[in-house]
């Protein structure tokens, strides 16, 4: 038997085991296809969770901001009266005594500055206006 009659006598066979060798490797590799996207999935699927846990958090977040803006609201406003008070009880004394002191001139100063950042104008203004050309007194 010479060597092409050794070939052409197991060439079926060959062919056999050729396919069923390059079928078991694309099944392989069909599964493994199939296991790389089942762990994209579960990759996909814990990345969508952990945005849906930071979208809360944002959400809690914000109420939590708006709560303090509001009792930052309420406590300028309340801060602001408290200032127009006492701004008014002490220019008013030194308009009326017609002069003031140092001390007492620093802290109106500095009230005052305070008071027009936190919004308040009006009447404390031109009541400023006439303290600031009082004599100043040790």
């Amino acid at each position: 038997m010479t060597f092409s009659d050794w070939i052409a006598h197991l060439a079926p066979t060959i062919g056999v085991i050729a396919t069923g060798w390059f079928g078991m490797k694309a099944s392989k590799s069909s599964d493994l296809s199939k296991e790389r996207f089942n762990k994209l999935k579960d990759e996909l699927s814990n990345i969508q969770n952990s945005v849906e846990t930071v979208q809360e958090l944002g959400k809690d977040n914000n109420r939590k901001i708006d709560e303090v803006n509001e009792k930052l609201a309420v406590h300028d406003e309340a801060h602001l009266v408290t200032m127009y008070l006492r701004l008014e009880r002490d220019m008013t004394v030194a308009i009326n005594r017609g002069y003031t002191t140092v001390h007492e001139s620093d802290i109106i100063h500095k009230m005052h500055a305070s008071y027009k950042k936190l919004g308040g104008n009006g009447y404390i203004d031109s009541l400023y206006k006439k303290y600031e050309v009082l004599e100043v007194r040790n």
